[in-house]
């Protein structure tokens, strides 16, 4: 069966599908892949749950936008499915593929497949191989801008570019050729200027073609001279020299070689300017002399290069990535009033978590789109207005900056107030229910200090109302898991806030309570996402907590209903965050069992709670994830674990519990030391002793 992974454990519609096909053997590389893809792209990715691809059928394979192909020698000296089927499919029908090789010597091995298969030539990405151009990571990300985005601001940059050079030299020459890329590429005479070079040739594309196009589309063939290229069968003197040749290219010679030697024959032809490596500093003027500028008069003409030059740099699309280079560019094109340089100088900006400038481009932004919304009073204009208005309301909030936050939301709801006809448009009862919810929690935060409670619990109604007969207009335009939770929600919210303020009888509470969850269950069966199993996880804690104070016969059935729940959503796909959500359900459960008599069911919960905790430590740990919750839990559940193995008098079980909890203090001291925890164990200690 067809699996799918996505950051975030998010529904993967409207995201770009990519498949994985390897071996049985070499699925071991499905999560170290899988989480280098999601650092390169928010994308999805497919992976069938037995390890074969086999039971892929090939109209679920046409509905990709890129396929995976993990490369080893096993792979391609033994019968396979992803080499007999899956690889010539992908080129039948154009499906993109990645190719990874595992080991260096697979990509000659390709090389003989693909030849004796009528396969064409395809370039390999090697993961662990050290290149002083550009990273894996970069790699890939380039990759899936190209073939999964299909990326629409490569024509745009192209078109921003004076000039394109295109740079032939052999692979063992790589550090020098590195040199003359930095060289060219930090150069602010040659900003302007796009470089091409193997680095930039796509996974799974026929090379040699890819290599014709860029040579096609170049203004300057340089040629790197060395002692290398002197030796026979050197495919850049005597195929790409060549075609330069044919194509009446200029062409810059750079012989680096010392001494006194004779220059091939293939270089007499083509009139070569001849440069010599100790005037390698000259190559940037050399450049712009050979290819000079584009002139562009208008200060929007230049904000516009500047900022697609960014993007070159940003994205490393005919430049090496420059992070520093690319934020000048994109900096100096939004000063200038580019408000396409604007959102990227936002994104760049929350990167680096400089949130306060993030927050001041973002109303540059908004303020740009009000005046345009005064001017067109279109319902187009209130979108993007209303857009850029509630993400200004994020930003202030991301910074703690509430009344800010506050201030953009009742902004959104007066607009809405004011205008008419916007009530048939999905797009703005989206941003008409945000700014209601939004309004209804800042007003909620504000109950206890407020001197007029009663008015001011009348206000948080009005809005969360407000918010729930929106969400009703929303969903008869969008059958959606966000329609569903947009419905819920509201109804979510004032159940909490009677449940604290009102006078309602508890028994009324509780039955509300359940009335949601049966919507929650209803939208978690059609749309299964990881933010339904969180409205599950907080409403089955609500109620079981409720049921315990009604001294209520289900409480523990209850809790045995999203233990079994949080288990089905975890055995469905063994996400990180879906396991923390079986264990915190396991962890309750136990609570509830030692509460109702039955210490051996507690044990047993308790065991599995904290073998699914160390699992997410340790696959938080492998991502770079913070793994302070996870750590916290654990040692809470040896603790509890130790204090039931007492009681059920299992001293040697509760001796190990208590080694658990003393080595996890040991391994994360900068989570677990405080005086509470060292009190605890103190007192368990004590017992032994």
């Amino acid at each position: 069966m067809l699996r799918v992974d996505t950051i975030g454990k998010v529904n993967p519609i409207g995201k770009p599908h990519v498949y994985f096909a390897a071996r049985k053997e070499d699925y071991g590389y499905l999560n170290s892949v899988t989480s280098n893809l999601f650092m390169a792209a928010n994308v999805a990715v497919y992976y069938d749950d037995q390890q074969n691809s086999k039971n892929t059928e090939t109209a679920e394979l046409l509905r990709m936008n890129v396929i995976v192909v993990i490369l080893t020698e096993e792979l391609l000296k033994s019968p396979s499915d992803v080499m007999t089927r899956i690889f010539p499919l992908a080129i039948k029908n154009g499906i993109p593929l990645m190719i990874l090789g595992m080991t260096d010597n697979v990509g000659f091995l390709l090389d003989d497949f693909c030849e004796k298969n009528h396969l064409g030539n395809h370039h390999v990405i090697f993961p662990n191989k050290k290149d002083p151009g550009r990273t894996f990571l970069t790699k890939l990300k380039d990759f899936l801008a190209e073939h999964a985005f299909g990326n629409t601001d490569r024509k745009k940059i192209e078109q921003s570019l004076d000039g394109r050079i295109f740079l032939s030299y052999r692979k063992v020459d790589k550090v020098l050729a590195s040199q003359v890329i930095t060289l060219l590429n930090e150069a602010k005479s040659c900003l302007s200027y796009g470089l091409w070079y193997d680095d930039y040739l796509t996974a799974g594309e026929d090379f040699d073609e890819e290599i014709q196009t860029a040579l096609d589309a170049s203004d300057v063939f340089l040629f790197l001279l060395t002692k290398a290229m002197l030796q026979k069968g050197s495919y850049a003197l005597e195929r790409e020299y060549a075609r330069a040749v044919e194509e009446e290219k200029t062409i810059v010679v750079l012989d680096v070689i010392e001494g006194s030697h004779n220059l091939p024959a293939e270089l007499d032809e083509g009139d070569p300017i001849l440069l010599y490596g100790d005037a390698i500093g000259e190559l940037p003027d050399l450049m712009v002399e050979l290819m000079g500028k584009r002139e562009r008069t208008t200060k929007w003409e230049k904000a516009n290069q500047n900022y697609h030059l960014g993007l070159a740099y940003q994205r490393g699309i005919y430049k090496n990535r420059d992070e520093n280079i690319a934020v000048d560019l994109i900096r100096e094109a939004a000063t200038a009033g580019h408000m396409d340089a604007c959102d990227a100088m936002v994104k760049i900006c929350v990167d680096h978590y400089d949130l306060a400038s993030a927050t001041d481009w973002q109303q540059v932004l908004t303020n740009h789109f009000a005046a345009r919304f005064q001017k067109e009073q279109s319902l187009d204009a209130l979108d993007r207005y209303l857009h850029h208005l509630n993400l200004l309301g994020e930003y202030h909030g991301m910074k703690e900056d509430y009344e800010g936050m506050k201030k953009c939301y009742q902004s959104a709801q007066e607009l809405l107030d004011r205008v008419e006809g916007w009530d048939m448009d999905p797009r703005i009862i989206e941003y008409a229910i945000i700014a209601a919810d939004k309004l209804g929690t800042f007003a909620q935060i504000e109950l206890p200090s407020a001197e007029d409670k009663a008015s001011q619990l009348d206000r948080i109604e009005d809005y969360y109302n407000r918010s729930f007969e929106y969400a009703k207009q929303f969903m008869r335009f969008e059958h959606s898991l966000k329609a569903n939770r947009f419905w819920y929600t509201p109804l979510m919210r004032l159940t909490d806030l009677n449940r604290e303020w009102s006078n309602i009888p508890l028994e009324d509470i509780w039955e509300n309570y359940y009335n949601i969850l049966k919507m929650m269950l209803k939208t978690d069966e059609e749309f299964s996402s990881y933010e339904t199993l969180c409205d599950l996880s907080g409403c089955y804690r609500t109620l079981t907590k409720l049921s315990e104070q009604l001294c209520a016969d289900r409480t523990l059935e209850l809790s045995l209903c999203w233990l079994e729940r949080a288990r089905q959503a975890y055995l469905t796909s063994r996400h990180l965050e879906r396991c923390a959500k079986y264990a915190e359900a396991m962890e309750y459960t136990a609570r509830i069992q030692y509460a109702a008599g039955n210490l051996a069911e507690a044990i047993r919960n308790l065991n599995k709670a904290t073998k699914a905790r160390m699992e997410c430590i340790s696959g938080n740990k492998k991502l770079g994830v913070n793994v302070a919750p996870d750590v916290v839990a654990l040692f809470n559940d040896y603790v509890n674990d130790a204090h039931l193995q007492l009681r059920a008098e299992s001293y040697d079980n509760a001796a190990l519990c208590l080694k658990g909890a003393e080595d996890a203090l040991l391994a994360y001291p900068e989570f677990l030391r405080t005086k509470k925890n060292l009190i605890t164990l103190e007192h368990l200690r004590q017992y032994f002793n």
